[in-house]
């Protein structure tokens, strides 16, 4: 189906809720100052959901990415960083080398000491948030992010030879335009990093949706055409809606997070896949420290997928990436695709969102752009399910 999507082994990854300061856009659990003492209680009862979760589950013991994000998991002191690896080496065959395996860096919150940890420990890919380097919507949204030393610790991290280096940028942020852009590509410029991911901000959060962002569509178009094209001159290249890339790679976690069977997840807020079925955590630590206490798994719901959805699921999903082989993914699904999502197949490749060349289909460039739209038209006939999964990943996308 693409040389990018390999069945093979579990993927991992690990709630870090602590923050300095959570921003005023992020919808994530996490949680502000909190103590030493109490960051090291939280890990105690990280292993105890590892434990439960091992023993009530099944999933294959081969660990195919690892990813540890938060909150701010760069945030946690060496001794408490030291502590957290020690659990998941106990837990997982963790192999160096064979496996991809993150962790989400803030800058304004790292050290050269950390950053040597995570090299020593088989970490191979950061992932740095910035967001944006423009001043007044950093104080806008409440980011604490100083590029002097952003730029000083990236160049570090380049230094130890990690395999790849991503920033992280946000897009439709308040204030935003494209003199701000201008600024973040000249940011992305001297850095050269490998990858970037350019998400776009949702409006979920209280903040989010009391500030007033006057820029329509045809803005945010422009704004993404200026992106793309003063990427493409710095040689990167646009593998998905958000994200582009120097290697040609995307992250395996992100790739695999619904196409693999198998995703499980540790920490309040956390989502797990299990083949068909989807698992999201509580988001409150008081209720999850009782639930694990109690031998009981942490989970507020969870809800399956039935053939066609899982399906028509996985087809929106994948088509983010530009291909997909129909002999392939019928083979796979046991049904024809074509004929399932026949309607909106047609609409799309009628109004050039998709094309279509022999047994592959194709985003066109302007699929690309509106990829979030394309997988709504997609899952229209399934709205319960797109609705589900969209709470499970607290975003809300309008159904028209």
């Amino acid at each position: 189906m693409n040389k990018f999507f390999q069945k093979i082994g579990t993927n991992l990854y690990f709630h870090i809720p602590f923050c300095f300061k959570k921003c005023n856009y992020c919808y994530f659990f996490s949680l502000e100052r909190q103590k030493e003492k109490e960051i090291n209680r939280y890990l105690d009862y990280l292993e105890k959901e590892i434990i439960l979760k091992k023993q009530k589950w099944y999933f294959p013991k081969k660990i195919k990415t690892v990813y540890i994000g938060g909150g701010t998991p760069s945030l946690l002191s060496l001794s408490l960083l030291k502590k957290l690896f020690a659990i998941l080496k106990k837990h997982f065959q963790l192999e160096n080398g064979k496996l991809e395996f993150t962790v989400e860096i803030n800058p304004s919150f790292c050290s050269k000491k950390k950053l040597f940890f995570f090299k020593k420990e088989g970490v191979n890919r950061l992932s740095f948030g910035i967001q944006t380097v423009d001043q007044k919507i950093l104080k806008l949204i409440g980011r604490i992010f100083y590029p002097k030393r952003a730029k000083k610790i990236i160049q570090y991290a380049k230094n130890l030879n990690f395999e790849v280096i991503n920033l992280d940028f946000m897009f439709r942020l308040p204030g935003q335009n494209l003199k701000s852009l201008k600024s973040d590509i000249s940011f992305i410029k001297k850095i050269n990093p490998t990858s970037v991911y350019w998400y776009e901000t949702k409006n979920v959060t209280g903040f989010m949706k009391k500030i007033e962002r006057d820029q329509n569509q045809s803005c945010y178009q422009k704004m993404d055409e200026f992106i793309e094209k003063k990427l493409k001159k710095i040689n990167y290249q646009r593998l998905m809606t958000e994200f582009y890339t120097k290697n040609g790679k995307p992250c395996q976690y992100t790739v695999d997070w619904l196409f693999n069977d198998y995703v499980v997840s540790f920490g309040p807020f956390a989502i797990s896949k299990i083949k068909n079925r989807f698992y999201k955590n509580i988001s409150n630590l008081k209720l999850y420290y009782q639930f694990l206490k109690g031998n009981t798994l942490p989970i507020i719901d969870s809800f399956s997928l039935n053939k066609k959805e899982y399906a028509a699921t996985h087809f929106a999903y994948l088509i983010r990436f530009g291909e997909i082989n129909l002999d392939s993914f019928n083979k796979k699904f046991k049904l024809k695709i074509e004929n399932l999502l026949k309607e909106e197949i047609f609409l799309l490749k009628k109004y050039k969102f998709l094309k279509q060349k022999g047994r592959k289909i194709f985003l066109t460039h302007k699929g690309l752009v509106y990829t979030p739209d394309v997988q709504i038209v997609l899952l229209n006939k399934y709205k319960h399910c797109l609705k589900n999964l969209n709470f499970f990943l607290g975003r809300g996308y309008n159904l028209k």
